[in-house]
């Protein structure tokens, strides 16, 4: 029994003394690491964070030191970077804040107004198509989905002189897809 006492001791021991203090984060979190064995002998290296108040919030650790501790970065995060990147962050909060604002002021004036979501400035789905046939993700036409829409009715077959013919000849290049009917 004493054995195994003074084992589970010297354990503690150089756990806690091995343990090397790597770096802290803005909400007061305190990341170490210390060697250490795998089952098999080999060595390798653990990594722990350590909260003010002792409850792990996964909100309040940032990305940088979250890949720290998952060991899918070798190094921890240096200040400037940890300063760098919660600029980038802050920049992003604004940005998207500026967007909402903007989107409450254009529904605002919508209700108010009683203007049409294209007069408030909401989105053109014709200007949408119009980018996209630019990129070849459109139909070249230029039509918009919206004209496409009203000039051709899903339920309505198309007439027989519009109906695409079936090759005879059983070619692959000539081959058009023709629409199936059930039971006829």
């Amino acid at each position: 029994m004493g054995s195994l006492l003074r084992r589970l001791g010297a354990s503690i021991t150089r756990l806690i003394s091995s343990r090397e203090l790597v770096g802290r984060d803005i909400h007061g979190n305190k990341y170490y690491r210390w060697p250490d064995t795998n089952l098999h002998g080999e060595p390798i290296e653990k990594r722990i964070i350590k909260t003010p108040d002792g409850r792990y919030d996964p909100i309040l650790v940032p990305p940088e030191w979250v890949q720290w501790l998952k060991q899918t970065r070798g190094e921890p995060p240096s200040p400037e970077e940890i300063l760098q990147m919660e600029a980038k962050r802050q920049a992003i909060r604004g940005r998207a804040a500026a967007l909402d604002a903007a989107e409450a002021q254009r529904r605002f004036q919508e209700a108010t107004l009683g203007q049409q979501a294209e007069q408030a400035g909401g989105p053109n789905q014709d200007r949408f198509v119009q980018q996209l046939t630019g990129r070849g993700y459109a139909a070249e036409d230029g039509a918009g989905v919206s004209q496409r829409r009203s000039s051709q009715s899903s339920s309505d077959p198309p007439p027989d002189g519009q109906r695409p013919q079936r090759p005879t000849d059983g070619g692959k290049d000539n081959f058009q897809a023709d629409v199936w009917k059930p039971g006829g």
